[in-house]
């Protein structure tokens, strides 16, 4: 069994990501932070979701729409989302 290598003989990961970066040409993709959870309450992001699901019954006419030049249906119900999100959140 090999002996366990000494973490002192180990770069820093900064510096690990530079040599990976400049031996192959390409970087490493690290966790990254999307954003917050904008919901205080479970109760709350499920009226969210019922009220857009009373607006906006059936997503798969609207993927339609967008697929076939018409995005505006998708865009307004994005935006509608938001709204709806800001108010209840």
């Amino acid at each position: 069994m090999a002996a366990p290598i000494s973490s002192s003989l180990l770069p820093e990961s900064a510096t690990a990501a530079d040599w990976y970066r400049r031996d192959l040409g390409t970087t490493l993709t690290g966790d990254a932070v999307f954003g917050s959870d904008p919901w205080v309450s479970a109760v709350a992001k499920r009226q969210c979701e019922a009220q857009f699901c009373r607006e906006v019954p059936d997503l798969r006419i609207i993927l339609q729409q967008a697929v076939n030049g018409n995005p505006r249906p998708l865009q307004s119900s994005v935006l509608r989302l938001i709204q709806l999100t800001s108010q209840l959140a």
